[in-house]
Parts: C-alpha cells; sequence; structure tokens
C-alpha cells in the first residue's frame, strides 16, 4: 500500500456533490499526488545519502537493502500496526529479524566480554576492547567501552570509553544495569603491568549518554579486613540512585564473595555483607541480577573442601533483601562440579514479566563440558542443554513470561580450525520440571575461541514481548574478535 493512499480517502468525501467536481477534485488532486511522489523520490534520494554518511560514522549500514525496499518495509510495518492484533505488546523489533550486524564497526581492535541490558527503548552493551591491535593478554592494555543499539537498529557513531586509566587485565569482566534512566557500569582493573593490585571500578551514566560522574570511581568495600585484590564484579541497579555492587576480595589466602550498596556517584552506603560466612571457603566469579519481587539474587562458584586432592568448585547461589541486604534464603548448593577451572554461572536478565529466576551453569565433570539450566526461585532438578556434536558451553539465559531462552556456544574442533555455532532455546518453566523447545542456530563462523585468548559468553536480553537481543563475539582468526548482535524474535 503507497503511503499516499490515506489521502484520496480524505479528499473523497468533499467530493461528492457532483460530478464535476469529483473530476475537478480528482484532478487537482492527482497533481498534487503527482507533485508529492516527486518530492518523495527526493526525499528518498537524500535518506539513501544520510544512510551512507551514518554507515562511516557507526551507525547500522543498511544500504545492502535497496533503498526502496526499505520503504516499503517501513510502510507494511505501518500498515500491519494499523491492523494487527494490540493484545500483543509490540517489543522492541528491530531494524530486522534474525540479521546479525557489527556492534561498533568503526573499530578494528579486538572486542569480546560484551554484556546487555535494555533500557526500555533501547540496548546498552559494554565491552572489553584491547587498548592495540595485538592480543588480550593480561599484559596488554584494555579499554572499557560501552555503546548503544535503538531498536530501530541504529548505533552511537562513537562508542563510550568508560576507563581513563588503561587496564591490564585479560579479563575485565564489565558489567551493566539499568534502572529508571541511570545505566551503572562495573569492571575489574589492574592499573598497570608491573602492579599485583587489582581492584573493582564503577561509573554511571544517563540513557541519553550523558555522564553522571565526571571520570569512574573505585568501590570501596567496607569490609573489616583490608583486602588487596578485589575481581569479577557484576552490578544490579535498584533505583536512578542506588545499586549494588557484588564482588570477590581477598580475606587472607581466600577470595571471598561481597555485596556492597553504592550511589549512582560510586559512594558506599553501609557495611559490605558476604554472601557466605563459612569459614575456609574460597568464593570467585559472582554473577547477580534482580527478582520482579524485588530481591537480588546471587550465583557464585565456591571450593567444596572433601577427601580428594581435585576440591572440586560448585555453583551457590542466594538471594538477598534488596533494602538490608540481608539473606532472604539459604544457601543452594548445584551438585554438579568443575574439578580445576571453573566458569561464571549466569543468571536470567530481570524482567517485569517473570516472577521466576532462571540460572545456567556449565559441568565439566563429564567427558566434557555440559550446560545446565535450573530454576532458581522453584529449585526443582537441572535441565541439560546440548546441540550438534561439538563442545557445548559458554550459556547466557533471559526470563520470558512462563519461561526463558538460554543462548549458548557449541564448538566443533577439528585440526586445523573450529567451527562455532551460536544457539538459541526457549523453555517452558512447569510447576515441577522444565520443557525444552527446538533449538534454533543464530549464527555459525569458523573460531579460535577455544584457545581462550578472548574470552566470553554470548549475552542475551529480553526486549518485550517474544522479542529478544543477543550480541556475541566472533574471534575468527588471530589476533581478530569483533562484535555482532542480532534482534530475534520466538
Amino acid at each position: 500500500m503507497s503511503i499516499f493512499q490515506p489521502a484520496l480517502v480524505l479528499y473523497a468525501p468533499r467530493c461528492l456533490t457532483s460530478m464535476m467536481l469529483i473530476v475537478g477534485a480528482c484532478f487537482l488532486s492527482g497533481c498534487a499526488l503527482l507533485d508529492a511522489s516527486n518530492a518523495s523520490s527526493d526525499e528518498a534520494s537524500d535518506v539513501s545519502q544520510t544512510d551512507d554518511i551514518s554507515s562511516d560514522t557507526g551507525v547500522l549500514d543498511v544500504t545492502q537493502h535497496p533503498t526502496e525496499d526499505v520503504t516499503e518495509d517501513t510502510s507494511d510495518t505501518s500498515d500491519t500496526s494499523d491492523t494487527s492484533d494490540t493484545s500483543e505488546p509490540p517489543g522492541c523489533r528491530g531494524q530486522s529479524l534474525d540479521v546479525a550486524f557489527r556492534v561498533a564497526p568503526g573499530s578494528l581492535k579486538p572486542q569480546y566480554q560484551a554484556s546487555a541490558a535494555f533500557d526500555g527503548s533501547g540496548i546498552w552493551i559494554v565491552y572489553s576492547e584491547a587498548a592495540g591491535d595485538d592480543s588480550a593478554e593480561d599484559n596488554t592494555a584494555h579499554n572499557i567501552m560501552a555503546t548503544r543499539v535503538s531498536c530501530s537498529g541504529e548505533q552511537r557513531a562513537t562508542p563510550i570509553q568508560l576507563n581513563e586509566e588503561p587496564v591490564y587485565l585479560k579479563s575485565p569482566s564489565p558489567s551493566l544495569a539499568i534502572k529508571d534512566g541511570t545505566v551503572y557500569f562495573t569492571w575489574s582493573t589492574k592499573p598497570s603491568q608491573v602492579s599485583q593490585v587489582t581492584k573493582i571500578m564503577v561509573r554511571t551514566y544517563d540513557i541519553d549518554g550523558e555522564a553522571l560522574m565526571a571520570q569512574p570511581k573505585e568501590v570501596n568495600f567496607e569490609v573489616d579486613f583490608k583486602s588487596g585484590n578485589w575481581l569479577n564484579p557484576a552490578v544490579v541497579a535498584l533505583s536512578a540512585t542506588q545499586a549494588v555492587i557484588v564482588g570477590s576480595g581477598t580475606n587472607s589466602n581466600d577470595f571471598q564473595v561481597f555485596l556492597q550498596a553504592i550511589t549512582n556517584q560510586g559512594d558506599s552506603l553501609g557495611a559490605a555483607l558476604p554472601v557466605n560466612s563459612e569459614p575456609d571457603n574460597l568464593q570467585r566469579l559472582p554473577v547477580a541480577t534482580v527478582a520482579a519481587s524485588g530481591d537480588i539474587w546471587v550465583a557464585w562458584q565456591q571450593v567444596m573442601l572433601d577427601t580428594t586432592t581435585t576440591h572440586p568448585w560448585y555453583t551457590h547461589y542466594r538471594s538477598f533483601a534488596a533494602d538490608t541486604l540481608s539473606p532472604t534464603s539459604n544457601v543452594t548448593v548445584v551438585r554438579k562440579p568443575t574439578p580445576v577451572a571453573p566458569t561464571r554461572s549466569g543468571f536470567s536478565a530481570p524482567t517485569a514479566d517473570s516472577e521466576q529466576v532462571y540460572f545456567v551453569l556449565t559441568s565439566r565433570s563429564e567427558s566434557g563440558p555440559t550446560i545446565y539450566l535450573g530454576n532458581a526461585t522453584n529449585f526443582t532438578g537441572l535441565t541439560p542443554l546440548s546441540q550438534g556434536e561439538g563442545t557445548n558451553e559458554y550459556p547466557s539465559v533471559a526470563a520470558g513470561e512462563g519461561g526463558g531462552i538460554v543462548a549458548w556456544h557449541v564448538v566443533s574442533e577439528s585440526t586445523e580450525t573450529s567451527q562455532m555455532d551460536l544457539y538459541t532455546q526457549t523453555f517452558i518453566n512447569h510447576h515441577n520440571y522444565i520443557e525444552q523447545n527446538t533449538p534454533r542456530r543464530i549464527a555459525s563462523f569458523p573460531t579460535l575461541l577455544r584457545n581462550e585468548r578472548f574470552p566470553g559468553s554470548p549475552s542475551i536480553v529480553p526486549v518485550g514481548g517474544e522479542y529478544y537481543f543477543v550480541v556475541w563475539n566472533e574471534n575468527t582468526a588471530p589476533m581478530q574478535s569483533t562484535l555482532h548482535a542480532s534482534f530475534i524474535r520466538f
């Protein structure tokens, strides 16, 4: 349907008095429409030129499709929205569903460890980027970058650099959370190549990209011991002015996970509280989310001392009251161990549509890594996830109404190169079990990710209704890693 057809409908009732008036009015209207059509062609040309300029400044390049196709798609979407069933939430539909595009395409430096969050009208992404073009080694300087993708697929022309001093860590583990217009960013850093001290930083912006803090600030965990190292941060946003940072700090020779409330200026509020006060433990790699009820959920990896020499790691999780940070549940231990090298579990991204909190983990207790999905709110067991003949790992989970979705990597190795497939799979939560739906492959590419030079799981978040946004990094060649993303619908 042409976008000019409604004009005929408006003119027709005025031309019913006589046939002559009808003919005259239609003739004049036809001229007007012809002029408007000519003007539209000029405007379409201008839009095409604007798209070309925008693509040079980091906006999603839509010139791979003809300009006419973009115009027709836009009008079709308008017509469909006028006549569609409005009972379904429209969601953040994106420029094109199931079409991968580059995130921050203006940079050629390695990008990895991306994390995403939805602000109501767009998606913020934070990620690590090598300051040079060489590698992601520990003693290579890194920057913490942030960008925003709108629901139309447009990106910031210039991503924001959050750090002011170089980050000399292979895995800064950037995290972000959004609440009431405030975007909270956190990451871990080491200030120099020779220093052994690590610390956690925080910085805030509003959703329009204006800095709320003039510079990043070190998070001061108010604990009764002096820790020389803080690592593996995660952040949950409680309001426009308050958030909670979760991190692991050294207590004597062990690492222990703490929660610390902060303001949107990075100032500490009260004392930091431990997630688990058991003695003689080693806790690392925390993740956190906020349930629809307002409780904070934290998961972490903890060593379980036993009679063997392996001392396996297990995923632990617990909920806390947002106002006092006091526990609202006991510690749950998920009996799927990882013998030597633990990896982070994942909690579902927060959504107002779900009272349930889900978690995913990778267990290496079997012959190879296996992904498990569970419901933390009503834990009744674990559901294994796997696809294909490769190694299934690096999962991320997002909650939805009555269930959710998991994204993960499947790596198939050969003697020369590895193939990576990115899969997503929705699930339905029943009272006492989780029902899996058919998995869908989102992307496939050659990769060198298995050498873990550019680590990081995909990040998937709900963006309204049946729509989701997923971002991942593609390490397709030595010293190369780029971020890609896609809007998908289930």
